[in-house]
């Protein structure tokens, strides 16, 4: 598939009025087509046309969250994400999380806090959840059935809280909100529930990985403090998503907690978790020898864990942002610097 020079302006344009359009109604900019195009040349030719069907899965997931809002279904991502204090920390499901102890939980309760995909089996509400429609396809509808039943034995400790729907690959732009998945949430009392739209962005890039930051930052998809600016650009992995969401809402420090990437399990394995809900078991099939998906190298040799370390570098150069990691039993340990709990 290939694009001369000529038709990728006229796309871009056409993207750029579509995206205008989409957001000028909640006064949030959006990146114009010169910027886009940019960011296209940061890519290798052979991860171009992915991004483009990337970038028009973004915009079916923009019109999708207008449309939902208009309706009523979701609120606006800004009433769901806001920032109370400088620090973020990013709540992850990797075994290292039953490390924490309860001062440590309180600790983290004294600054923001957003957990993601499998978290709700903690008992620690965060400040916001970010879930996913269609989770783990990979694993089955067997999966996914257990972790609905299981979000309905503990959505009693989610009531009135923030729930948001991160998009990517995730669902492409199509109606969910008749899915069971989706209606989960729905029946939690008081929850406040919201779409967060995003670019997924291939990892084939050139030799030095700052170029495509720097293009995300030029396509003004990643500066700091600007709000919410959606498409959300997700590099690699949710981690990603949300280290640039962060730096979005103008976070000076992101922590990351549970973000292991040495073996495919989960915080839940351990007895404590297995007691409450057996089926959760059920997952131990899936995982025996199998290397977590952070740590699995892309074309360039590059994992998300990689990019995560790349872009911590990337965040701190370019915006004074400091990326920690919280678990010495982490991969990211010697790699980020060390985030130290206070007693």
């Amino acid at each position: 598939m290939v694009f001369r020079r000529g038709e990728l302006k006229r796309f871009f344009s056409y993207l750029s009025l579509v995206v205008s359009s989409s957001l000028a109604c909640r006064g949030i900019g959006s990146p114009g087509a010169g910027r886009l195009l940019t960011l296209f040349h940061y890519l290798d030719r052979e991860d171009q046309p992915v991004f483009l069907s990337n970038t028009i899965s973004a915009l079916k997931q923009l019109r999708l969250e207008k449309r939902y809002r208009k309706k009523g279904i979701i609120k606006s991502i800004e009433n769901c994400i806001n920032r109370n204090s400088d620090r973020v920390f990013i709540l992850g499901s990797g075994p290292s999380i039953n490390d924490l102890s309860e001062g440590d939980f309180e600790h983290i309760s004294k600054s923001d806090s957003w957990g993601f995909n499998s978290w709700f089996v903690h008992e620690f509400v965060p400040s916001v959840y970010f879930t996913q429609i269609e989770q783990d396809k990979r694993r089955g509808a067997d999966i996914l059935e257990i972790m609905d039943n299981i979000f309905y034995k503990v959505s009693g400790r989610y009531k009135n809280a923030k729930i948001v729907i991160k998009g990517g690959d995730l669902y492409h732009g199509r109606d969910f909100a008749h899915t069971e998945s989706f209606r989960k949430f729905e029946k939690v009392d008081g929850a406040m529930i919201s779409v967060l739209p995003t670019l997924l962005v291939p990892d084939g890039v050139h030799d030095d990985p700052d170029g495509l930051f720097s293009g995300l930052r030029r396509a003004g998809l990643l500066s700091h403090g600007s709000g919410v600016c959606l498409p959300v650009p997700q590099v690699r992995s949710t981690v990603g998503l949300l280290i640039a969401l962060a730096v979005q809402m103008g976070y000076k420090e992101v922590v990351l907690c549970g973000i292991d990437g040495k073996s495919d399990e989960h915080f839940f394995d351990d007895e404590k978790y297995l007691s409450v809900f057996p089926e959760l078991s059920a997952f131990r099939k899936y995982y025996v020898n199998e290397t977590h998906p952070h740590n699995v190298p892309g074309k360039k040799g590059v994992s998300p864990l990689d990019y995560t370390v790349l872009m911590a570098d990337f965040c701190k150069k370019s915006f004074g942002v400091e990326v920690t990691n919280a678990s010495a039993h982490s991969l990211l340990a010697g790699k980020l610097p060390q985030y130290v709990f206070q007693e």
